[in-house]
């Protein structure tokens, strides 16, 4: 007499097994989304605290009466803020004339783009031709915006990019948000001020 395993042996261990596998590959795509989300998340936080960063570090050096902010409070088109900056486009120094005022070689902006129907903070850099040893004003951002032929993006995925004009101050406010595919978002909201120094 041999002995064996019956049909219903046979499917009862099928099931048992289909089951476990179906478990498993649940576990795999879920910690797959989670290591995805996450990735994501993390490169949003960078981006933002880049731009928090860059931009905090390069218009402390302005002066209160080379800026121009554009909001949705004053009429602006667009959102972001444009400034200049004594700090030479390609070799970074600073520069003065004969009396020890400094030069105010660049123009920096950063305002807010669409770019492949995902909101973006989009920075560029212009050399000015005639660089003045005072800070003279700078044209609106609207009528500066309409001049960039190109820029360099700095965060993806934001959903508000404010900036309020003050007495040697910006006001900054910047929410990121994280579509998901899962039915849930991720968003973080900074707020910050920087002063101006020159």
């Amino acid at each position: 007499m041999k002995n064996g395993h019956t049909l219903l042996e046979m499917m009862v261990a099928c099931a048992v097994a289909s089951i476990c596998a179906l478990g498993i590959l649940a576990l795999v795509k879920a910690g797959v989304r989670y290591l995805l989300v996450t990735d994501a998340k993390t490169t949003m936080q960078k981006d933002a605290i880049l731009v928090m960063r860059k931009l905090s570090d390069e218009f402390a050096e302005t002066n209160d009466a080379a800026f121009d902010v554009g909001n949705s409070t004053n009429g602006s088109v667009n959102r972001g803020v444009v400034f200049r900056n004594p700090r030479d486009p390609v070799s970074g120094e600073v520069s003065y004339d004969a009396t020890g005022r400094m030069y105010w070689p660049k123009l920096v902006c950063y305002y807010l783009v669409v770019e492949n129907n995902v909101s973006c903070i989009a920075r560029n850099v212009q050399a000015d031709p005639t660089p003045k040893s005072y800070p003279q004003g700078v044209d609106p951002l609207d009528t500066f915006v309409s001049t960039i032929t190109n820029y360099r993006i700095m965060a993806r995925n934001v959903s508000l990019f404010e900036l309020t004009r003050g007495a040697s101050i910006l006001a900054m406010q910047l929410k990121m948000e994280l579509p998901s595919n899962y039915g849930r978002k991720y968003g973080f909201e900074i707020k910050s001020q920087i002063f101006v120094r020159n």
